[in-house]
């Protein structure tokens, strides 16, 4: 849930504001890191996301899944 309400919304607006300085011609270094600035924050939800499926007691279906999910959100997160 976490990573919805916050995130998600943290890495649009990277997003927006490194194309942004792409089109005010601002250095390659510092669109870099504006770009890579959420990913402490994507680390660590897939780190909980992790340790939570790790934890669950259920289905061990559900886990997994969560574990490919979270994964995949990570990379997108970043990439996107």
């Amino acid at each position: 849930m976490f990573a919805v309400l916050y995130l998600a919304p943290a890495n649009v607006f990277a997003t927006g504001a490194v194309f942004a300085a792409i089109a005010a011609v601002v250095p390659i270094v510092l669109v870099a890191i504006m770009f890579l600035l959420p990913l402490p924050h994507v680390i660590v939800a897939i780190v909980g996301g992790w340790r939570s499926a790790e934890a669950y007691r259920g289905a061990s279906h559900w886990a997994v899944l969560t574990r490919n999910g979270v994964l995949i959100w990570g990379v997108l997160a970043v990439i996107l």
